[in-house]
């Protein structure tokens, strides 16, 4: 099944995609290497285009290695300079004797670059240019005790009582479906941060990623949710599978080497033509919507648990929720100025909260139709359907004064998630009302080694943005009656 969602370019298709450049200027040259043979004054012309059209497609790589000047304007005289300054380079070696020959050698290579670029890039044989088997882990022990265990996490999936709260909406016909599914949803559970890599990196490294504020100032952008976490390397040595779907909204959600499966989705003609534009300056005359790649709930129906090798551990991290991009049917949304909480200049809130009910209740369908699949062909398995953090709808924290923040409803907002876990009957006793994610999986691993391991006291912090009145801060805050 599949409800219509178009998926976005991954920026490891970038080569493919700068191979059609090379090969454009490659042909060019060619070209004029033959109106140059022939004797045509068409040929100075020809080239000059075509060192001005790649220069326009290498727009994108200049500008992302220029970014640190942080002034877009600056880097577009500078391109403009270096552009000029290659065209009256080429033009110039073209005239003079044995230019041109060098030219045409490097109009080959230009042609048969892309050969060796697209090789690079196309998916491995048999896999269907979705799984791409890595390593094969070592046979197991018979008798043991393994399920396969999925984690499913939802992107800013706000808690049913927080739902009903800040956005009146009843969510009661999905958790209802999944308890009637054999899961389980506490009551009370809060993300152990604010933010999506923090929460994914505590709940996969099985502790808190971050808990002082010097810590804070750690270069937080470089954590691979994807590598060797302590849970990925926990179940790889119980001889899992570690199975991973790519998310290219967030580079640290990218398959790993690590990994031994990662599942990639396939791009449109839609995708292509906002890859194309993004690596251009038209971007200052055409809005490009934001070009990412993510494995979404809803490929999970052609999911085949049997054709893995077993057991395995599965983790997918969606967007879906992140930017408002499907109605509440699951049709594809056109790309408007909802592009997030944060985005300037804001729309009305009214709009934004009616965008994220419809991305809900999109999420919901999926959600149920992929988890009533998987159970279907999979019925022992473990699953957590999880949230990273809340939402940010109300928005005062970024101008509130930080003492009245734990005093106002923003916090609640920000970290009440839903939190599901399907365990066998005997495992339910592990799970209690007040569970946050950095205990997920010390759960999941008692069950499976029938060993109860020790919990981790349940904290919460809230972190900034730079852009949150220009204040750093980060604080651990407290939920559920209890104080940090």
């Amino acid at each position: 099944m599949n409800f219509g969602v178009a998926n976005r370019l991954d920026h490891g298709d970038y080569a493919v995609i700068l191979a059609v450049t090379l090969a454009f200027f490659g042909g060019c040259l060619a070209f004029a290497a033959l109106a140059h043979f022939v004797g045509s004054r068409f040929d100075t012309g020809l080239i000059s285009a075509a060192s001005f059209a790649m220069c326009i497609f290498l727009y994108g790589d200049f500008s992302r290695a220029l970014q640190f000047i942080g002034s877009p304007k600056l880097i577009l005289a500078l391109w403009l300079a270096a552009s000029m300054t290659l065209v009256v380079l080429v033009r110039r070696l073209w005239t003079i004797p044995g230019g041109a020959t060098a030219l045409q050698l490097l109009s080959l290579t230009l042609l048969v670059s892309p050969v060796v670029l697209s090789l690079g890039a196309a998916p491995t044989p048999g896999t269907n240019g979705r799984e791409v088997l890595r390593t094969p882990p070592p046979s197991l022990a018979s008798g043991l005790y393994r399920p396969n265990v999925y984690l499913i996490s939802h992107d800013s999936y706000l808690r049913a009582d927080a739902l009903a709260t800040f956005y009146g909406f009843d969510n009661r016909a999905f958790t209802d479906r999944l308890s009637a599914l054999g899961f389980l949803l506490p009551s009370r559970s809060y993300a152990n941060y604010n933010f999506t890599n923090l929460s994914l990196t505590t709940e996969l490294g099985m502790n808190y990623v971050l808990s002082t504020a010097a810590e804070h100032k750690a270069l937080l952008g470089t954590l691979k949710i994807s590598g060797e976490t302590e849970a990925a390397t926990q179940f790889k040595r119980r001889g899992y599978t570690y199975i991973f779907a790519n998310n290219g909204f967030f580079g640290s959600l990218k398959c790993s080497a690590f990994n031994d499966v990662c599942l990639n989705p396939q791009t449109s003609s839609y995708e292509l033509y906002g890859a194309l534009l993004d690596l251009t300056p038209a971007g200052w005359i055409v809005t490009n919507p934001s070009v990412y790649s993510s494995y979404t709930v809803d490929r999970l129906t052609d999911f085949e648990p049997r054709k893995q090798r077993q057991p395995f551990l599965f983790v997918l991290h969606t967007v879906g929720l992140h930017n408002f991009d499907w109605d509440a049917d699951c049709r594809y949304r056109p790309p408007t100025h909802l592009v997030g909480w944060s985005t300037p200049p804001s729309p009305p809130l009214s709009l934004i909260k009616r965008a994220y009910v419809d991305q809900i209740q999109c999420v919901n369908r999926m959600t149920l139709a992929a988890v009533e699949s998987l159970l279907a062909r999979d019925p022992e398995a473990i699953m957590i359907i999880q949230a990273d953090h809340g939402t940010w709808s109300i928005g005062g924290l970024r101008s509130r004064p930080r003492k009245d923040w734990m005093a106002t409803r923003e916090a609640d907002e920000l970290f009440a998630i839903l939190n599901a876990y399907r365990l066998p009957a005997r495992c339910r006793r592990l799970l209690y009302d007040t569970i946050s994610p950095v205990n997920s999986f010390r759960v999941v691993l008692s069950c499976i080694d029938g060993i109860d391991y020790p919990l981790l006291p349940d904290r919460h912090f809230l972190m900034s943005g730079p852009e949150w009145n220009g204040h750093p801060f980060f604080e651990e805050v407290s939920f559920n009656g209890q104080r940090p």
